[in-house]
C-alpha cells in the first residue's frame, strides 16, 4: 500500500448519498425522462417513428417501466448507461444516448438512482438495432463485491424466452424486492394519483406532441398553465438567447445573441407572463428546462419574492393573495443541458448559475408590470370579472404562437373604481336623547335613530 490513503467510498454510504435528496415520485419520473430523451433522439435521427409509449406499472411486489422508444446500444451500456455520473469525455462523445440534443438527462445517475431508491433487484433489458440484452443488478451481491463496481450483461438471442420482453427496440426495467417504504406508498391510492398529476404538469410537452404514458393502464394527459388574454389584455413575451462562453482569463460570459440558435453553448429563454383565475395556489412562477417543469407555484426568494412583508424592492414583495392571478412562466432550451441552472433533482433552481441571475433580473421587471394591475383589483369580483370577459389561453399554444396571443408589454384594460353610490355618517348625540327617540321611532339600535332621523330631515327640508 506504500504511502497511499484509501479514500474510496463504500457502496453503501454511496446508495444512502445517491437517494437521500430525491422522493420516490421524482426518481420514478427520472426513469420517464430517459425515455422522453430517447424518443428526442429518435425523432432528431428522423427514423419516423410514431405510436411511441411509455408503460409504468406499480405494484407492492414491483415496479416495471416499459417503452418503445428507441433502447439504449451495448456500446452505450458498457461506457455511459451504468457509469455513476458522466465525464467531460462522455459529454462530447456523439456516440452516447445521453448526449441527446436539448435532453433533460444531464448528471448520468437518474436511472441507478431510482433503482436503488426502490429495491434491491433490478433487470434492465434494452433493444437497439442489432443489440438486445439485459443487465440484472442484484445490490445483495453487488454491495458485498467491495473492489468491483461493474454489472454484467447478457445477451438475448432470438431462442431465448425473454425474446418477447421487448417486441420493438426500447427499454424494460423492472425493479423487484421493493423497500419496505416503497411496498407502503405503492399500495397507496393517493401516492399513485399524485404521481399521475406530477407526470402531467412535468412532461406536459412530451404527451401533447404524442408520446402516450401510461400510470398502472391509466393514459394521462397534459397539463398546461393558462394565462387570460383578449382584444385588452395581453400577457407579456419575450425572447432572450445567451451564448454562454469565458474570456480570456476563463470567466463566466453571457452575450446576448438574436440570431444564433443552434450551437452547442447557445440557452434560448423565453417568458409567458400575465394573469388567470385568482387562485393562490396556482399562482406563482413555472419554470421549464428543456420542456421539463422543475418548478411550479414558486413564489419564494430564488423567483424573486420577498421573504416578509416589511421588505420592498421597488413593487415587489411578499406573496399575498391580491397576487393569487399572478402566471409567470420561464422556458429554458438548450442543446448542451448542462447550461441550464436546474438541479440534479430536477426539482429546483441553481440560483447561483449565472444565467439564472441574469433571467431574475427580467422576471422582476416583468413582476412589477402585472403588479400595476394587480393593484387596482381591489375585490374578488373585479378580478373573476376581467377573466370572465377575456379567453383562457395554455401555454402549450402561446409557445407556439406568441405573436397570435402576447406582446412585448402588459397590456390590460382601464380599471375604474365604481363611484360610491352610499356614504357614511356619525355622530355623536347625548344618550338620554338618544334613547327617548327610539322609543318615539320604535326602533331598538343606534344606527336605525341615525337612518329615521335623516330621512325625516331631509323630507321636511330637501324635498320638494
Amino acid at each position: 500500500m506504500g504511502n497511499d490513503i484509501n479514500a474510496n467510498p463504500t457502496k453503501e454510504f454511496f446508495i444512502e448519498m445517491l437517494t437521500k435528496d430525491i422522493d420516490l415520485e421524482r426518481a420514478i419520473i427520472d426513469l420517464l425522462d430517459n425515455s422522453i430523451d430517447g424518443a428526442k433522439k429518435l425523432n432528431q435521427e428522423d427514423t419516423n417513428e410514431s405510436d411511441l409509449y411509455v408503460e409504468i406499472k406499480i405494484d407492492e411486489s414491483f415496479f416495471s417501466i416499459k417503452d418503445n422508444c428507441g433502447g439504449f446500444s451495448l456500446h452505450d451500456a458498457q461506457n455511459y448507461a451504468f457509469k455513476f455520473g458522466r465525464s467531460t469525455e462522455d459529454e462530447n462523445n456523439p456516440d452516447n444516448r445521453g448526449k441527446v440534443n436539448y435532453s433533460v438527462g444531464r448528471f448520468g445517475v437518474g436511472m441507478k438512482r431510482a433503482i436503488f431508491k426502490m429495491g434491491w433487484k433490478a433487470t434492465i433489458y434494452s433493444k437497439h438495432k442489432s443489440d438486445y440484452f439485459k443487465v440484472i443488478i442484484d445490490l445483495d451481491s453487488w454491495i458485498k463485491d467491495v473492489k468491483s463496481w461493474t454489472f454484467t450483461f447478457e445477451n438475448i438471442e432470438k431462442e431465448s424466452p425473454e425474446y418477447t420482453v421487448l417486441d420493438k427496440h426500447g427499454v424494460y426495467i423492472l425493479i423487484e424486492k421493493l423497500n419496505d417504504n416503497v411496498k407502503e406508498e405503492f399500495t397507496s391510492k393517493t401516492f399513485i394519483s399524485a404521481l399521475q398529476t406530477s407526470i402531467e404538469w412535468g412532461i406536459a410537452f412530451s404527451l401533447e406532441d404524442g408520446i402516450e404514458v401510461r400510470v398502472n393502464k391509466q393514459k394521462l394527459k397534459p397539463r398546461f398553465v393558462h394565462l387570460a388574454s383578449g382584444e385588452n389584455l395581453t400577457p407579456i413575451y419575450r425572447k432572450l438567447v445567451y451564448e454562454i462562453t469565458h474570456d480570456k482569463n476563463q470567466n463566466l460570459l453571457l452575450l446576448e445573441n438574436t440570431s444564433t440558435f443552434e450551437k452547442e453553448n447557445t440557452v434560448v429563454v423565453e417568458f409567458f407572463v400575465g394573469v388567470d383565475k385568482p387562485d393562490p395556489n396556482s399562482a406563482g412562477w413555472y419554470v421549464y428546462c428543456n420542456d421539463r417543469l422543475v418548478i411550479s407555484r414558486n413564489r419564494g426568494v430564488e423567483t424573486g419574492w420577498k421573504e416578509d412583508s416589511s421588505s420592498n424592492d421597488e413593487g415587489i414583495n411578499k406573496f399575498h393573495n391580491k397576487h393569487a392571478m399572478f402566471r409567470g412562466i420561464v422556458k429554458f432550451s438548450g442543446k448542451n443541458s448542462s447550461l441550464l441552472p436546474m438541479t440534479t433533482t430536477k426539482t429546483g433552481i441553481d440560483s447561483n448559475s449565472a444565467i439564472w441571475k441574469r433571467t431574475l433580473l427580467t422576471m422582476k421587471q416583468m413582476m412589477r408590470e402585472v403588479f400595476v394591475l394587480l393593484n387596482k383589483l381591489k375585490n374578488i369580483q373585479i378580478r373573476n370579472n376581467l377573466i370572465d370577459k377575456n379567453n383562457r389561453t395554455s401555454l402549450k399554444l402561446m409557445a407556439d404562437k406568441p405573436e397570435k396571443f402576447m406582446s412585448s408589454t402588459f397590456i390590460y384594460p382601464e380599471i375604474k373604481e365604481k363611484e360610491k353610490s352610499k356614504i357614511k355618517i356619525t355622530y355623536q348625540m347625548d344618550k338620554q336623547k338618544v334613547e327617548r327617540a327610539k322609543e318615539i321611532l320604535n326602533v331598538s339600535n343606534n344606527p336605525d335613530v341615525g337612518v329615521r332621523t335623516f330621512n325625516y330631515f331631509f323630507q321636511l327640508e330637501c324635498e320638494d
